[in-house]
């Protein structure tokens, strides 16, 4: 996916190693070289999106079919608006999909994404540290700095993102950055994060719904010709998927900012950490 390649490319220009570079200087590296790797992840929330749209194309002609018959002209002409909305909510359920679908098949597994591709990155930045802290102090123990890496990052990006349960509850950027960071560091309960994308679905499905009534009450009653709102139908059940892939508040772009957050307090934390730590290594 394009987006995904452009961003891994905008995180990887810079994260060369120089050897002798001055501890946080190298740390900072680190933390830019494995945030950059976990937008790979981008290319598979990409993907389950078409799939999960393209999996109902089929049930899109049936929906069409059923709105635009003689039942539903007549629906369309003698029950009330908000009557014939709840009929082609249903309608809807039924053919395409319901939020607790859309829940099931791209949100859950998208957070899950998410959060595996962050965890991944926390671990090797980690690993990175550890080594260069046990090369500086040969034969002492020194602690895993993953536990405090975790909570750093959690720390930051609450900061960054400015989140607290309200943004969580409104948010899907916010809801995804709970979900794949701050539950991890035990500072947010995952039922929080996981019952803002279900509601904003409906919200999406609702206002689609709604203009698709629209276009059926005026094919019948107005002069707009039914194949030119059929295709209009298909049209706005498209730009449902779209929205999805492209707008800043569709899942794509939300676990793009999500993990663009994780990145600032990944490079931020291990520069932190490292000026801490109080030992003058240099790692090459």
């Amino acid at each position: 996916m394009k987006y995904a390649v452009l961003t891994l490319t905008l995180f990887a220009v810079s994260c060369g190693r120089t050897p002798g570079a001055d501890p946080a200087a190298a740390a900072r590296a680190s933390a830019r070289l494995h945030a950059a790797k976990s937008f790979q992840v981008l290319e598979l929330v990409g993907t389950r999106i078409e799939e999960f749209f393209g999996r109902r194309q089929q049930g899109v002609e049936a929906f069409s079919e059923e709105l635009f018959s003689i039942r539903g002209k007549w629906r369309a002409l003698f029950w009330g608006r908000e009557d014939f909305e709840r009929h082609v909510r249903r309608r809807f359920e039924e053919h395409l999909f319901r939020p607790e679908d859309f829940e099931r098949e791209v949100l859950a597994p998208v957070r899950a994404d998410v959060a595996f591709a962050i965890d991944a990155s926390e671990a090797g930045l980690a690993a990175d540290l550890n080594q260069w802290a046990r090369a500086s102090r040969p034969g002492v123990s020194e602690p895993d700095v993953r536990p405090a890496l975790t909570r750093m990052v959690a720390g930051l990006v609450i900061k960054d993102l400015g989140l607290n349960v309200a943004s969580i509850a409104g948010s899907e950027v916010a809801a995804l950055a709970a979900s794949a960071i701050l539950t991890r560091a035990g500072l947010l309960g995952a039922s929080v994060a996981a019952g803002a994308g279900s509601s904003w679905m409906t919200l999406g499905i609702g206002l689609v719904v709604g203009t698709i009534a629209g276009i059926v009450i005026d094919s019948i009653v107005g002069d707009e010709l039914e194949e030119t709102a059929r295709e209009n139908v298909r049209f706005e059940l498209d730009a449902l998927r779209r929205k999805m892939m492209e707008s800043e508040d569709g899942i794509w772009r939300a676990s793009l900012r999500a993990l663009e957050a994780h990145g600032r307090a990944l490079e931020r934390s291990a520069a932190r950490l490292v000026e801490g730590s109080g030992h003058d290594a240099h790692p090459a």
